[in-house]
């Protein structure tokens, strides 16, 4: 491809007239026709200006071996030229507003008010849609957490496509209607009149001018390069995100893909699973070329990425056809292994239960047994394959429960199967659920809790003892520093005192 070839196809490509691009250069209309035509080459000065202008490479612009193809592919796939390019529809659009008549700007707003209200009245569907899936939830009759956290993430998608297809359209709309349409700048004129009927001075006047707006440029160029600094550095720590995203997506898919092995019917959720790799995937493949300025096919993606919009659709629809027909029950499994301990000490007069005051995952009753007047029994219950508990008794007489988890992935992965084939969930919180029963005498009962009372009451007492010491040991120490500025303060008003006395005393010396 040569040179002239290049050169007419860029300026068609940013919309310049040739007039407008001698203006940039400092040349003449026929100079450029010229270069256009093949008959003359610019010069050096000009080759570089003109590579600036259109933020191509020297090769690029004066090797003939290289095609509008290969031209067009790397002005593509250039993060610092899309960069550039949103700096120059912003320029053109100011430039096209600016030179639009009270006319054209009411046809401007009719023509996006009116394609704003279809727009809104596209977002019924997915208003419809986003009810469907609150509605599906909701009858599922599972917990409100799963509830909340599944809901929420559909919610979202339906929400993030719907606003990335207003905006395409918007920006689409206005891309065909009035940017592609713009020539550029009219001629330049003095009082109306203009250039070619302009004398000389007022000719040198008008280029003076272009040439302060052409050095104004600069500042769109400083900030394009600052613009770009800064938008890599989002796209790093957002690739890092969507990797993290989409190594949970084929986790899933992985999952999904040995259920349906096992015969579990979930058809539905591993087309989700694929729509959302194939979709991440997508989104990793573009912020990889914009980061690092690698050539992609835009094309192919745009293709996979409705494609996983397609799937994503029908993958929910399925999935909550598939989720209709499990119910949940808010019970542990029934197929979970419950264990129970029984643990013997000798009643003493200051046993205390170190868990009386059992926090939200343990349930504590005492259960009457007048035959047991020196011993308790210590029953407890608790789902063994995912924690372990322990109940020892300290040297201060204090029966303390310990317990850790100890997840058995192999167990809980095939109580989840088995609930799956069976189509019914369950409450898995509720797998560290423990169940204390403490049995004893009444009396043993009644003097369990009150060592339990007096031994929350002395480590209360022994906790407001240390605040108070160190409380008190703060107040001695603010009370000293304060003693310290007073002393400064007396130093200070002394001095003031020996001060006022001297200019007094040079106040009768000057009137004496």
């Amino acid at each position: 491809m040569k040179f002239c070839e290049k050169l007419q196809m860029l300026r068609k490509e940013r919309g310049y007239s040739q007039e407008h691009l001698a203006d940039l250069l400092d040349v003449s209309r026929q100079a450029v026709s010229k270069w256009e035509s093949g008959t003359t080459y610019p010069e050096m000065d000009k080759l570089l200006a003109i590579c600036k202008i259109f933020n191509v490479t020297l090769d690029d612009l004066t090797n003939d071996e290289v095609s509008k193809k290969n031209m067009q592919e790397r002005k593509k796939n250039n993060f610092s030229n899309l960069i550039y390019t949103i700096i120059e529809m912003f320029e053109k659009s100011i430039e096209i507003f600016k030179n639009m008549k009270g006319k054209e700007i009411g046809k401007f707003i009719f023509d996006f008010g009116l394609l704003i209200v279809i727009l809104l009245f596209c977002k019924i569907p997915f208003i419809y849609l986003d009810g469907l899936l609150e509605n599906l939830f909701t009858s599922l009759n599972i917990s409100y957490t799963i509830y909340i956290a599944f809901y929420s993430i559909c919610s979202f998608i339906i929400k993030v496509i719907y606003f990335i297809l207003f905006i395409s359209i918007l920006i689409y709309f206005y891309k065909t209607r009035y940017l592609d349409k713009w020539n550029g700048p009219k001629e330049e004129s003095i009082d109306g009149k203009k250039e070619k009927y302009l004398k000389e001075e007022d000719k040198e006047e008008i280029r003076k001018i272009k040439k302060v707006k052409e050095r104004n440029f600069v500042l769109f160029d400083v900030l394009g390069s600052l613009i770009s600094f800064f938008i890599k550095i989002f796209l790093f720590f957002l690739l890092l995100g969507l990797c993290f995203i989409f190594v949970a997506f084929v986790f899933i898919l992985v999952l999904s893909i040995i259920a349906s092995s096992k015969g579990i019917i979930v058809i539905g959720l591993l087309i989700l699973a694929l729509s959302l790799v194939l979709g991440v995937g997508v989104l990793i493949n573009l912020n990889i070329a914009w980061l690092f300025n690698q050539p992609t096919h835009y094309k192919s993606l745009l293709i996979i990425f409705f494609t996983s919009l397609i799937l994503f659709a029908s993958g929910g629809a399925i999935f909550s056809y598939e989720m209709t027909g499990y119910s949940f029950i808010n019970e542990a499994p029934i197929n979970a292994l419950k264990k129970e301990k029984t643990y013997t000490f000798k009643m003493k007069d200051n046993t205390y239960l170190s868990d009386y005051d059992m926090d939200i995952y343990r349930n504590l009753t005492f259960l009457v047994n007048e035959n047991l007047t020196e011993e308790i029994k210590y029953h407890i219950s608790y789902y063994a394959d995912f924690q372990e508990i322990m109940v020892n008794e300290t040297a201060n007489d204090t029966i303390y429960t310990n317990f850790s988890y100890s997840f058995q992935t192999p167990k809980i992965m095939g109580i989840l199967i088995q609930n799956l084939k069976d189509k019914t969930l369950y409450n898995y919180d509720k797998l560290k659920t423990i169940t204390i029963v403490v049995e004893t005498s009444s009396k043993n009962i009644e003097k369990l809790k009150n060592n339990c009372l007096s031994y929350e009451k002395k480590w209360y007492e022994n906790e407001l003892t240390i605040m108070e010491e160190q409380y008190q040991e703060e107040i001695e120490n603010l009370t000293r520093e304060n003693e310290k500025l007073e002393n400064e303060k007396y130093k200070y008003i002394e001095k003031i005192d020996e001060l006022q006395e001297k200019i007094n005393e040079l106040e009768e010396d000057l009137f004496n």
